[in-house]
């Protein structure tokens, strides 16, 4: 008997995890390179003093940490929960690659406002889904193991990954990081 089959977990959580585990290495690639990218002067970087790059996460924080607020209750209550998750995906893959492609402040700043918005359409809606895969008697397990999947992959995938893409340049770290969420 495999070890998938005495977790007694459905194929749907291991997909959705799956799904996860390569936001959460795009997203791990994005905020180790990001501030590096936002002050390094020279050799692509955006060249950025640390009170403006603190500026930055300022206006990043506030707007990621409040949007959930707002598009929590909304996903709740939609019944295309499939397309919602196509829609963050794309806004996703769209805001790496506006960080990735336009070397300025406007770039970044759309950038972040939408890694913002997609991550929080993505982050409700994926949790909420993996927690309907998740029988009340094996909550800590699943959870658990969610949890390991994803730490996992950021391992795994997302340190060799960051390296060999910031080796190649900036415009590759982002772009390179978007396209997990094309996946």
């Amino acid at each position: 008997m495999s070890i998938l089959r005495k977790l007694n977990f459905s194929k749907e959580y291991f997909l959705l995890n799956l799904i996860f585990m390569l936001e959460r290495t795009a997203w791990f690639i994005l905020i180790i390179q990001i501030p590096i990218f936002i002050a390094q002067k020279g050799e692509g970087g955006l060249g950025y003093s640390q009170q403006d790059k603190g500026i930055i996460y300022l206006y990043w924080v506030l707007l990621q940490n409040s949007l959930p607020l707002m598009t929590g209750s909304i996903i709740d209550k939609s019944n295309k929960k499939q397309y919602l998750l196509l829609g963050a995906c794309l806004i996703l893959f769209l805001a790496f690659l506006s960080i990735g492609l336009y070397h300025n402040l406007l770039g970044l700043l759309l950038g972040i406002t939408l890694v913002s918005v997609g991550v929080s359409i993505f982050n409700p809606l994926m949790k909420g889904q993996i927690g309907k895969q998740i029988k009340k008697e094996q909550s800590s397990l699943g959870w658990g193991l969610h949890f390991w999947l994803y730490n996992l992959a950021i391992f795994i995938i997302g340190v060799p990954y960051s390296k060999y893409l910031r080796e190649q340049g900036w415009d590759y770290v982002f772009v390179g990081a978007g396209l997990l969420y094309v996946v």
